[in-house]
């Protein structure tokens, strides 16, 4: 079903989804606001009211409303803006973090607790990536 909004079907997904992506969006607003003007505590309990809402209203629409956010398309969509997002940052971990390493073997570098724990955190990344491909491929 293709998501146009001069049918009722396509006007209807449309609004869900301004109302869903709408409770996301102010969530994520507020947590960095507060942590921006150093209410760190009321942004996040706006985070966790704004995502709590959308998360409310997805499965409200999906479940309860009969409304299909997302189709085939929308998935081809999500699945190749996941694939560049891991192939980005996998090309940009290998280039940058074995010269980081040369260079702090050689003395002219030193990990900050911040680069360590990126790496640590794109280590994690892929290492739970690879498990559930593996996982995947297994079952099919």
């Amino acid at each position: 079903m293709i998501d146009r909004p001069e049918t009722q079907v396509g006007r209807r997904r449309q609004r869900w989804k301004q109302a869903i992506y709408g409770s996301f969006t102010v969530g994520i607003a507020a947590l960095l606001v507060g942590v921006g003007i150093g209410f760190e505590l009321v942004g996040t309990i706006g985070y966790f009211v704004g995502v709590t809402a959308g998360a409310a209203l997805c499965l409200y629409a999906c479940f309860v409303g009969s409304v299909t956010i997302s189709d085939e398309r929308f998935s081809a969509i999500e699945r190749r803006a996941s694939h560049y997002t891991l192939m980005g940052l996998a090309y940009a971990g290998i280039a940058t973090f074995p010269a980081l390493f040369v260079l702090e073997a050689a003395g002219h570098f030193e990990f900050s607790q911040t680069q360590d724990t990126l790496l640590l955190a794109l280590s994690a990344l892929y290492l739970v990536w690879s498990a559930v491909y593996t996982a995947l491929r297994i079952r099919a």
